[in-house]
């Protein structure tokens, strides 16, 4: 199934969602089709597999690196040191979380909304740390979001 997994996510990433089979994940795999749809049920699910096996190692990738961090300055620049050293690694885990062909709605859409809103809340998280007991209330949170995604959209 792992293998499963790194096949698909590879072209998935590389075409795209929309662009992709289970003819061909199945043929690039060296399995049968239905032995495919045996484990995944259909392609969403497969994708959805894919994604949250992505969005749950670049979160933890993150999170590991605040942790580490030694004050809130540091724990933003280890926050987008992580992110950025996660996307180099695994060049296709920004196709995959930011496919432009997903589908609009439905639980695709709903899944990658989470994990891309989880990213915005973490490198918050550390944006709201430089401004300490400062700022609080919901203009100061709403405002380290927008920044927190301002940053991690530059990727």
């Amino acid at each position: 199934m792992e293998q499963t997994l790194e096949v698909a996510h590879r072209l998935f990433a590389e075409r795209g969602y929309a662009e992709v089979t289970m003819d061909e994940i199945a043929a690039a795999v060296g399995v049968t089709k239905p032995l495919l749809y045996n484990y995944f049920g259909n392609k969403d699910r497969l994708y959805l597999a894919c994604v949250g096996r992505t969005g749950d190692a670049l979160v933890a990738a993150i999170r590991a690196a605040q942790e580490q961090a030694d004050g809130p300055g540091e724990a933003l620049k280890a926050s987008l040191r992580a992110y950025f050293t996660y996307l180099d690694a695994e060049r296709g885990a920004w196709q995959v979380l930011y496919d432009e062909t997903l589908p609009s709605g439905g639980q695709i859409a709903e899944a990658v909304g989470r994990y891309r809103d989880e990213l915005t809340a973490v490198v918050a998280t550390a944006v709201r740390g430089l401004s300490g007991a400062r700022r609080r209330g919901p203009r100061a949170q709403a405002e380290a979001e927008a920044l927190a995604h301002l940053l991690l959209s530059a990727a």
